[in-house]
């Protein structure tokens, strides 16, 4: 321990030895943080508000708003664990909300609030910096690739973040030994809600669970082994069951099912379409390379990199081989280090890969980067200052603030003229362009409308297919299906598109232009004599074409 103290005083006796040259006033940091906050989430409230329609949101936000009146998967077609269809459907639920879009992009927000915030306290119950912590929190705002569909869209791409830095939150205090032993119980327990929660947004954050499993048993080597496991491991392990109740639920329901609808539906169907399609994607492993080297070897995750690595040297440089080693080898730093590692490698998994696919590592950088930080130099409950930064260090925090601030700029600027500009957002002018079209037509409000762009159709107030509530995601891949495969699911294909429809005629029909295999729908609608609405092609950012029923 007297290794690690020095490593965080040698510097700072030398500022005072030098009539405190480099010395800082903690206080405008202090109030840098919640100012840096506000400013971040208003641009990123613009950003996210104002952010284009993708194809990911017309299943995530459509299955939500059509279950529990549906299964989730047999019904509706949803192929991930069930947390995110939960928690939108909860809220839909709660507020009466017919902006189904806007409530969910606001949920997003809501998100990046939360995972800002917990920066902060994650940092504040290391004792590392403020200027550190702000450092920190300008590297994830300023993530190009989190500034892209994995950070704005209302899918499951961001969402596990903050609730992965939560669970870290609660297991730094589980294994505190300074703090009593019920709230240690209790922080454990919260942490393992907090793993499988995250789990059930995106499974491929299960990487968390085995690593928060392994250091409850190992980071305290000085309690008996007796009391890690009754006072750290079970409650872990208890909380992360009471966090996997939904998706343990689902698969106690229907196992056969969610194994087709989620791992079945990826490793296989998935796979076998995109091996078939014409669209760009990185199926092998050179091209999984160049993506991982492209969102992971550039931006603000190259920064988080250098700051490591020099957060890594520092310690050597002030208390020798011996101190260094010793703030290396703590155990938030290893258990970081193995989270990053297990996330570039369960990043490759999928094929094709596409940005979303490399997220895991980032905010385990972020933490790591966090772990390695200068401290404060005072306790974890006191307003934390620079006093104990050399000014090397200072620089360097400064300089990855700025860099960070700058390569999220031009993402960022945008979003403030845009949050001054409601009728910009993109749910309300969705809302307003779809229920305007539809309503001038006179589509009765149970009208039936058939598409795979379903979003556009419940934000126009009107009713959907079921078998097209998961957007083109079941429909495209229906063809690569196993009879035995088929009973899982409730859906048409391409082929059986015509049958369906006569079997079900739709009230109107309404086709993204910048989709293709939605073309298939304009087909049927002109050869069985519906009509097109005039001037339905652009709105905004909106390209669609309306057919409407005609009476026989």
């Amino acid at each position: 321990m007297l290794h690690i103290q020095a490593i965080f005083t040698v510097e700072g006796r030398r500022m005072e030895e030098h009539g405190k040259a480099y010395a800082w006033n903690g206080v405008w940091v202090s109030w840098l943080m919640p100012a840096f906050i506000l400013v971040s989430l208003a641009c990123l409230a613009g950003r996210i508000l104002s952010y284009p329609i993708n194809r990911d949101e017309h299943m995530f936000v459509t299955v939500a708003q059509q279950w529990p009146n549906a299964d989730l998967y047999r019904d509706l077609g949803f192929n991930h664990l069930p947390n995110l269809a939960i928690l939108f459907s909860s809220v839909f639920a709660l507020t009466g909300t017919d902006h189904y879009l806007m409530a969910t992009r606001l949920l997003i927000l809501a998100a990046w609030a939360a995972a800002l915030i917990l920066i902060w306290l994650i940092g504040r119950r290391m004792g590392v910096s403020n200027l550190a912590i702000v450092a920190a929190m300008a590297l994830l705002v300023g993530n190009i690739t989190l500034l892209g569909p994995p950070g704005m869209l209302a899918t499951n791409s961001f969402i596990p973040i903050p609730f992965s830095f939560l669970a870290f939150l609660f297991v730094l205090g589980a294994l505190d030994e300074d703090y009593p032993r019920k709230r240690r119980i209790a922080e454990a327990f919260l942490s393992g809600v907090a793993v499988s929660l995250a789990i059930g947004f995106k499974a491929n954050f299960i990487i968390i669970a085995p690593c928060f499993f392994i250091a409850s048993v190992l980071a305290r080597q000085s309690q008996p082994l007796i009391e890690r496991l009754r006072f750290q491991c079970l409650p872990l392990c208890f909380g992360g069951l009471v966090g996997g109740f939904p998706s343990l639920l689902a698969f106690a329901r229907d196992f056969e099912g969610m194994v087709a609808h989620t791992l079945r539906y990826f490793t296989e169907l998935h796979s076998a379409f995109w091996v078939d399609s014409t669209e760009p994607k990185a199926v092998s492993f050179a091209d999984k390379i160049l993506l991982a080297e492209e969102i992971w070897l550039g931006g603000t995750t190259l920064l988080v990199i250098v700051g490591i690595c020099v957060m890594a040297v520092r310690p050597f440089t002030l208390a020798g081989l011996r101190g260094g080693m010793a703030h290396l080898l703590r155990w938030q730093v290893i258990l970081m280090a193995a989270l990053v590692l297990l996330g570039i490698v369960i990043s490759f998994v999928p094929t094709p890969s596409f940005s979303q696919y490399f997220v895991p590592p980032i905010p385990f950088l972020l933490l790591a980067f966090l772990s390695l930080a200068p401290a404060s130099g005072v306790g974890r409950s006191q307003p934390a200052d620079l006093g104990d930064g050399d000014v090397r260090t200072t620089a360097l925090l400064l300089s990855l603030i700025a860099l960070a601030l700058i390569a999220g700029s031009v993402r960022l600027l945008p979003g403030l003229a845009a949050l001054a500009n409601p009728a910009r957002w993109t749910g309300i002018a969705t809302y307003s362009v779809m229920h305007d079209a539809l309503d001038r037509e006179g589509l009765a409000v149970d009208a039936r409308i058939a598409t795979l762009s379903p979003l556009l159709a419940i934000e126009g107030g009107r009713d959907i297919y079921p078998e097209f509530a998961a957007g083109q995601f079941v429909f495209r891949v229906a063809p690569y299906m196993t009879a035995e495969e088929r009973q899982h699911y409730r859906t048409t294909s391409p082929e059986e598109l015509t049958q369906f429809l006569d079997a079900n005629q739709p009230d109107a029909i309404l086709v993204d232009i910048a989709e293709p295999l939605e073309a298939r729908l304009s087909d049927y609608a002109v050869s069985h004599g519906y009509r097109e609405v005039e001037g339905g092609g652009e709105r905004g950012a909106l390209e669609f074409k309306l057919y409407i029923s005609t009476p026989p």
